[in-house]
């Protein structure tokens, strides 16, 4: 699994571990456009048996229904790699632009979001 898949480290990540034999899933944000960019990384994967999610990594609601996706379709997640994470730069000169919202917005995704909502015990 490889949230934040359909991005630059994530994309890379499903190449290698695909590459390897894996059957991959990766997860974008909602959305048309999303969506398309997680299904352009599906298509350039070796192998078969990989799946593209819909999940935002700040909405524990959409994890969960991600983890019963998991395991409905694969039973078990062997690997997790986290790169979903975003920034947005701002000039110096432009300090507000660091309003409440995009950090928030930052701190959800960055921090909030890589920990990971409580999943079944591994199995052997």
């Amino acid at each position: 699994m490889i949230v934040g898949g359909s991005g630059g480290i994530g994309d890379a990540s499903a190449r290698s571990f695909s590459g390897c034999g894996a059957h991959v899933a990766v997860t974008h944000r909602v959305g048309a456009d999303k969506a398309d960019a997680a299904k352009q990384v599906l298509n350039g994967l070796a192998g078969d048996g990989h799946a593209a999610f819909a999940a935002d990594v700040a909405d524990t609601a959409t994890l969960l229904a991600l983890r019963d996706a998991i395991t409905s379709r694969y039973g078990r997640l062997d690997i997790l790699v986290n790169s979903a994470g975003f920034t947005t730069p701002v000039p110096h000169t432009d300090l507000d632009a660091l309003d409440d919202e995009l950090i928030d917005r930052m701190f959800a995704v960055n921090w909030r979001g890589q920990l990971p909502p409580s999943a079944p015990s591994p199995r052997c």
